[in-house]
């Protein structure tokens, strides 16, 4: 634990349930760096508690986030109530199954920055290309507390930076439990009853219906979040991933003309360039392929990108794609 010699502090927040397989690998990695361990947890079952306690006395059971059952149905109502647990400076939220794989020494230098308030890092979901970026580390008397039941968001008022040295990875070990797709699914589906306008949960549902490669039902979804388009930090990533869906679908129409909203909400990105190019490529219409594959190599990914880009549609594949184009017209 940091020594509370001096200020400002920082909290780590956490909330927890049934993690006793990974939760001393993410507090072994977090020594040194905090003032202050907040830790909601639950309703685990397990040793979760037990090994909380050996490493703070700050740590509450908090059961109102969850249905009958006990499945949690609003992560917001338990970041909040964790949030509540701490009067330091600044506040990092991170999870049980997450380590900070990169950048720690940076933590205690931005808590002591006067010109900003907030500080996004890389969060890796596997594989660099589902890398997104969040702002985990923040001032606490800017934090106007946590919104949405799945997928929650900080409500937050002032100033924010990147810093790309930071990283946290998510390393989940869901043996015995629900995965974390199948909650995710279940959350957004309960979020829509109440809300069936909400856009942010229809991206979020037709992210996971991509991730297990149903681009029928991910399209419809997407569909309904561009339909509502009331998500604004997502407008462009709901049309470049509905693209995507239909793409996967075989719908070339319905992928160019989502594509190309894409583009026109924010050309800086290169993945839907890159679609439109391998749909173009697809259909054997090379030329337009290869104007779209020129335009994502004229691209690099956005600073401010922060529902993620994907590395290979920066350099690789879209050089490959044009070798690929050469080689047939040569033929």
């Amino acid at each position: 634990m940091a020594e509370l010699n001096n200020t400002p502090t920082l909290a780590v927040c956490m909330i927890v349930k049934n993690e006793e397989r990974v939760l001393e690998r993410c507090l072994n990695g977090l020594d040194g760096i905090y003032d202050e361990l907040c830790i909601v947890d639950t309703g685990s079952t397990d040793r979760t508690v037990e090994i909380v306690q050996r490493y703070t006395d700050k740590v509450q059971v908090f059961h109102q986030c969850n249905d009958e059952q006990g499945n949690i149905i609003d992560f917001s109502a338990a970041r909040n109530r964790a949030l509540e647990m701490t009067q330091a400076d600044w506040v990092l939220q991170i999870d049980a199954d997450e380590v900070i794989c990169q950048g720690k020494e940076h933590i205690r230098t931005h808590i002591t920055r006067e010109d900003t308030d907030r500080i996004a890092m890389i969060i890796r979901n596997g594989r660099a290309d589902n890398d997104v970026l969040s702002g985990r580390l923040f001032r606490r008397s800017n934090a106007q507390g946590y919104k949405s039941a799945i997928h929650e968001y900080l409500e937050f008022d002032g100033r924010a930076d990147l810093d790309n040295r930071l990283m946290i990875e998510n390393l989940p070990d869901k043996k015995g439990k629900e995965t974390g797709s199948e909650r995710n699914i279940r959350l957004c589906i309960k979020q829509l009853e109440v809300k069936s306008d909400d856009s942010r949960t229809w991206y979020y549902l037709g992210s996971e219906y991509l991730l297990k490669q149903d681009f029928s039902q991910a399209a419809e979804c997407l569909k309904n979040a561009k339909l509502y388009d009331n998500y604004k930090q997502g407008k462009y990533h709901v049309r470049y991933y509905l693209a995507v869906s239909l793409f996967h679908c075989h719908d070339w129409r319905g992928a160019v003309d989502a594509a190309n909203e894409a583009i026109d909400i924010d050309d800086r990105y290169a993945e839907s360039y890159c679609l439109l190019g391998d749909v173009f490529f697809t259909l054997g219409i090379l030329d337009k392929a290869e104007i779209a594959y020129q335009q994502a190599l004229s691209c690099t990914p956005p600073k401010d990108a922060l529902l993620g880009t994907k590395p290979w549609a920066y350099q690789a594949h879209p050089a490959s794609q044009l070798e690929k184009i050469t080689e047939l017209s040569d033929a």
